[in-house]
């Protein structure tokens, strides 16, 4: 049985995608399923640290150099029925190749595990956005700030085209360019490959979560993200939540104890168990009733 998988990333760092990765992964944990966090993160790997681990003897680098299975790599974490894959920065600073991430993926969905939590980083490479989209649910995960937003155009834009990678043909500008402008165009002249694109899209939603929020103009926030995101982008988007600014978070930190475990009353973590108990709903669906199919594709004229 393949083992369902939830990628976290985003354009930028400091939004807390490693954080929220560790805990959804506890609150799955104990739950009774089998979980198994991998830190993807090529460029700052730290899930090892939350668990107050040391640098393991195998990690991620191990695994995509081919020196040991996946499955030898599948580290305790002292939390029952949770495994991690620990990432090191030092093992993968030489980035694998982005043709290595289909097979990658399908490695992580052979593990043996119910839910597979990915944390793919921050930034917009191909490494990081096409593992995001091999997923079978991608959470991106913002702050209530313009820096955050405007990486998380440039990752979005990416993302958007590894899920037309498929049938693309005619690579679109990268100056400026926005998926739907792009396509509303191009339905003027090939109105069938204009919806075949456009069904790509929506072909698995995005989970938009925001964390860090601090005023009342914020909350909701992710919502209005969200209808931009599918507005401009043509993604599929489901709001996911908003994550209120809590100062004992970085102590948590600084403890390496989960802070799940660390505070479990907090504001905080209950809005975190409210995030899984919507996920682990859409996930076990037989279909997503979010989802409104797209309309017939168009009869060419002439």
């Amino acid at each position: 049985m393949s083992a369902m998988s939830v990628a976290i990333g985003g354009g930028k760092g400091g939004t807390g995608k490693s954080l929220i990765a560790v805990q959804l992964g506890i609150l799955m944990a104990e739950m009774g399923l089998r979980v198994v966090l991998v830190d993807a993160d090529l460029n700052g790997a730290n899930l090892h640290t939350f668990f107050g681990l040391e640098d393991p003897q195998v990690s991620l680098g191990h695994v995509l150099s081919g020196e040991r299975d996946i499955h030898d790599a599948v580290l305790p974490t002292g939390v029952r029925n949770l495994g991690l894959i620990a990432g090191l920065y030092q093992d993968m600073r030489e980035l694998p190749g982005v043709h290595t991430v289909p097979d990658f993926g399908r490695e992580l969905h052979a593990l043996d595990a119910e839910i597979t939590i990915w944390d793919v980083g921050s930034g917009s490479s191909p490494w990081q956005t096409r593992l995001f989209e091999q997923a079978d649910m991608g959470v991106l995960v913002s702050a209530p700030q313009f820096q955050a937003l405007e990486r998380d155009y440039f990752f979005l834009r990416r993302v958007c085209l590894w899920k037309m990678s498929a049938q693309i043909t005619t690579q679109p500008p990268m100056q400026g360019w926005l998926p739907m402008p792009w396509l509303t165009a191009l339905r003027a002249q090939d109105p069938r490959y204009a919806h075949a694109l456009r069904r790509d899209l929506r072909r698995k939603p995005v989970f938009c979560l925001v964390n860090g929020i601090s005023q009342s103009t914020e909350n909701h926030l992710e919502h209005e993200i969200s209808s931009v995101v599918n507005r401009f982008f043509g993604l599929r988007t489901i709001p996911l939540g908003g994550l209120e600014f809590d100062d004992r978070l970085p102590l948590g930190v600084l403890v390496r104890r989960p802070i799940v475990l660390e505070y479990p009353d907090s504001r905080w973590v209950q809005q975190m168990r409210g995030i899984v108990d919507h996920l682990l709903t859409i996930l076990a669906a037989d279909e997503d009733p979010s989802f409104v199919p797209d309309s017939q594709p168009p009869v060419s004229a002439g």
